[in-house]
């Protein structure tokens, strides 16, 4: 109850409101799979989300393996990467993805093309929150939050080629604000 009345309040709802509106659009949505497939509504409905290429994970991985190889992209920055490392197609050509906390945010490395890949995300994570609260102790808790999610969803390798070694990190910034500072701290911690 605690995250719907704060997500209710996100959106300048009440908890009430916000139920009242999911179950509008529950029976809108009902209305039109019926529509659409009157015979057998759900059945019907399961069948077809499950032929299109993009409505689940290996549908979805699938492609991206796809267009990685097309590509030949060496290094990925991926969004929505769960069960990523799951994918035998993506696996057949890069190293098991690169993830911190949160499995949403990766990056992925090409098998046989650095010398050297490790996840250094927990390290830069742990480092960029103690340098975040050192140089913005006050920062509003709103704030604060959104620089935990985003730093959550943080993936970092670092990569060795010939005797140069380079820091790949891959972000998905939450919406509040002040993205350019979490961004400044986080070429500190990795400086």
């Amino acid at each position: 109850r605690a995250d719907a009345a704060r997500t209710a309040a996100k959106k300048g709802l009440s908890v009430q409101d916000a139920f009242a509106g999911l179950l509008i659009f529950d029976l809108f949505s009902m209305a039109t799979v019926k529509h659409a497939f009157p015979a057998a509504p759900f059945s019907d409905i399961a069948a077809f989300t499950e032929s299109l290429p993009f409505a689940t994970y290996s549908g979805k991985h699938d492609a991206a393996a796809s267009f990685f190889d097309k590509e030949a992209a060496d290094l990925v920055f991926v969004q929505e990467a769960r069960y990523l490392k799951d994918n035998p197609e993506t696996l057949r050509s890069f190293l098991e993805p690169f993830s911190g906390s949160d499995a949403f945010t990766s990056v992925l490395v090409r098998k046989n093309k650095f010398a050297d890949a490790t996840n250094i995300s927990a390290e830069v994570c742990a480092a960029l929150t103690e340098a975040l609260a050192l140089r913005f102790p006050e920062a509003p808790a709103e704030l604060a939050a959104g620089w935990a999610t985003t730093i959550r969803r943080m993936a970092v390798a670092r990569l060795t080629y010939g005797r140069k070694t380079v820091c790949a990190a891959s972000l998905h910034c939450n919406k509040s604000g002040n993205v350019a500072d979490l961004l400044e701290v986080l070429k500190d911690v990795l400086s």
